[in-house]
């Protein structure tokens, strides 16, 4: 997950894959053009392109938790 100031973003994951799902529509399939076959997510933004298409989509944060503090019960993800 990415972190500033020493606290790790979280997303909600419907949210998350939601946007994801959408921009990775635009993304390329042909296998000579790697370098745009694939979803970027960087700084809360979803984006994709095949070059006649770009997807972009915001991914807006549910909360942000001081990693020191995240724990996890048995059984949750």
């Amino acid at each position: 997950m990415p972190e500033a100031d020493g606290l790790r973003t979280r997303y909600d994951a419907d949210v998350f894959t939601d946007a994801v799902s959408w921009v990775a529509s635009a993304a390329s399939t042909d296998p000579d053009r790697k370098h745009i076959t694939c979803v970027l997510f960087e700084n809360g933004v979803a984006v994709a392109t095949d070059e006649h298409r770009l997807h972009v989509a915001p991914v807006v944060p549910s909360i942000e938790v001081d990693p020191v503090s995240l724990t996890l019960e048995a059984g949750q993800r």
